[in-house]
C-alpha cells in the first residue's frame, strides 16, 4: 500500500446563523483569517469578520492499494473532519465545493539548476 497525502480545501458560504454562533465567530475572527491559516489533520478554519463565506484547509493521509480508492478515501475523511471543525462553532456543512491535491502527484520544477552544456 503506498501513502498518499492529499491537501484539500473546502468552501463554502455561512448559513443562516443565529446571534450566538454570530457573536463566537466574531470573537475568534482574530485567530481564523488566512494568515492563520495551514493544512493540519484536524483542520483550520478562516473567514472574514464579515462573515459570508469560510475556507477550511485539512490534510489527509491514506493508504489504499490503488490511486482511485486513494483519491475516494481522503474526500471522504475531508468531508468528515470539515464537518468535525465545524461542529465545534455549531456549524453544518452545507453545500461544499471540494479541491484537493496529492503531494506525491506534484512535480517540482527547480529553476536555477545547473543544465547540462552549460
Amino acid at each position: 500500500m503506498d501513502r498518499r497525502t492529499y491537501r484539500v480545501i473546502a468552501r463554502s458560504r455561512f448559513g443562516a446563523l443565529t446571534e450566538r454562533q454570530r457573536q463566537q465567530l466574531l470573537a475568534e475572527a482574530d485567530r481564523h483569517t488566512v494568515l492563520n491559516a495551514e493544512f493540519t489533520e484536524p483542520g483550520t478554519l478562516s473567514y472574514e469578520p464579515a462573515l459570508h463565506s469560510w475556507v477550511a484547509r485539512v490534510q489527509v493521509v491514506t493508504r489504499e492499494e490503488g490511486i482511485e480508492d486513494a483519491d475516494a478515501l481522503a474526500e471522504l475523511i475531508a468531508r468528515d473532519r470539515v464537518a468535525a471543525l465545524l461542529a465545534r462553532f455549531g456549524l453544518v456543512p452545507g453545500d461544499l465545493q471540494l479541491g484537493s491535491s496529492c503531494l506525491e502527484d506534484v512535480k517540482i520544477n527547480r529553476k536555477g539548476r545547473a543544465r547540462s552544456g552549460r
